[in-house]
């Protein structure tokens, strides 16, 4: 429960007199102005009841420090543009009012500030009706995920700021959920949730391994998503089985692109779970294949070590992993070559 806004408005009411008192025993002697006291009163009880308005709409229409940063910042300029005015017409106590106002509007701006981190205080994960799935991840309702990168290196938030622009994107790629939300100042991203079972969950329930066609089709739908977002130049960098999630109806989704990066571009950290992640200088067009290639080979062995030599029954489906994962970017297979020979393996 939010009471921010409780604490919002009983900071503008007490605040309205003390500012009356200071305006009228201090301000107005100082410049010499004579208060016309109905008058100012009238005056002073409109701007808190504007004040009153914007503080309830701020609490009702923003949840994120950014979002209701912006809106203070708004209706403060507005206020003084307004205030300017009045001051252009009036030929009373100019100076005692614009002070007064201006008092006014800083104890508005405080008491935005104060509600909204008593909130974050008392709320800090706001997930009462949230199920957690993860470290600083929740399930909101039915059809979104927030997640929230707290307690990262400076390089990897920055990383994951350009990754969360990168994975807007692919908005509209088959396989990759819709990011709805990024959320800077709290550094949490709102996203499609993608009911199904990861794809370590899956192969666990085929008793450890899966048959060649299955594996290879499965990892046929992986590389079409990848080939998809390689052709908008963007490398996921953290392909891995829990990374990959397998719906009800076997669609796949390859989740979690707040590391990618596009062709071209320097990381400013590394980034990735071993074994899947290679160890590649420069992020290329083959950046994934490695990590796709351990994931093959995990579902038709049971096995994720990179340093075995396949030689499986189906030759040709043995010797595309082991291509796969090469170290070098050179000698490894590309994402076209991987879909051509799972193609071909998923028709027989």
């Amino acid at each position: 429960m939010r009471i921010g806004w409780l604490v919002s408005l009983i900071i503008l009411l007490a605040s309205m007199p003390i500012l009356y008192s200071i305006s009228t025993g201090f301000f107005a002697p100082l410049f010499k102005e004579e208060i016309n006291v109905d008058l100012f009163i009238r005056s002073a009880m409109v701007i808190y009841i504007l004040h009153t308005i914007a503080s309830l709409s701020l609490h009702a229409f923003t949840e994120s420090w950014g979002d209701r940063a912006t809106g203070t910042l708004f209706y403060v300029v507005l206020m003084s543009f307004l205030i300017w005015i009045f001051l252009l017409v009036e030929t009373g106590y100019i100076m005692t009012w614009a002070l007064f106002c201006l008092l006014s509007l800083g104890v508005f701006t405080g008491s935005v500030v104060i509600s909204y981190k008593l909130d974050e205080t008392l709320n800090p994960s706001r997930h009462s009706q949230a199920m957690r799935i993860g470290k600083n991840t929740f399930i909101i309702g039915s059809s979104t995920v927030e997640k929230c990168f707290k307690g990262l290196s400076s390089d990897v938030l920055e990383d994951v700021a350009r990754g969360v622009t990168n994975w807007l994107l692919l908005r509209d790629v088959v396989g990759v959920p819709k990011l709805n939300r990024y959320d800077a100042d709290r550094m949490c991203i709102h996203v499609e949730y993608v009911e199904g079972a990861n794809l370590r969950e899956f192969i666990l329930g085929k008793g450890g391994r899966l048959s060649k066609e299955e594996a290879s089709c499965i990892a046929l739908k992986i590389a079409r998503v990848m080939k998809e977002a390689l052709n908008r130049g963007i490398v996921h960098r953290d392909l891995k089985p829990e990374n990959v999630i397998v719906s009800k109806n076997g669609d796949i989704w390859v989740i979690d692109w707040e590391y990618s990066v596009k062709l071209g571009d320097q990381p400013k950290a590394w980034v990735g779970t071993m074994p899947y992640a290679p160890r590649d200088r420069a992020v290329t067009d083959k950046y994934d294949v490695y990590g796709l290639g351990i994931i093959l080979q995990e579902m038709t062995t049971g096995r994720s070590d990179p340093r075995i030599t396949l030689v499986l029954e189906n030759r040709e489906l043995g010797g595309l992993i082991n291509k796969m994962k090469e170290m070098e970017p050179e000698n490894r297979a590309s994402m076209d070559e991987v879909i051509e020979v799972l193609s071909k393996i998923c028709k027989s």
